[in-house]
């Protein structure tokens, strides 16, 4: 959950947003900050680039395989 404490947003923070969860039973927070949340999209386009490398040489593969049965 989205941290929106009165405690939290009085710091007036700007640069990052805070994560409230539970683990076994203990609540736990995490900061996110507007550099990390760049860094890990840059991540993730880069691993969507990478899938989508693959469907294309899965496809290909399959399309030269059906080729060469019908062959």
């Amino acid at each position: 959950m989205l941290d929106t404490s009165d405690e939290f947003r009085a710091k007036n923070y700007t640069d990052r947003i805070q994560l409230i969860y539970y683990e076994d039973g203990r609540k736990k927070q995490q900061v996110i900050t507007a550099h990390e949340l760049t860094d890990r999209l840059k991540g993730c386009s880069a691993v969507m680039a990478k899938l989508v490398d693959i469907q294309r040489e899965v496809i290909k593969r399959a399309s030269e395989s059906t080729a060469s049965e019908k062959a």
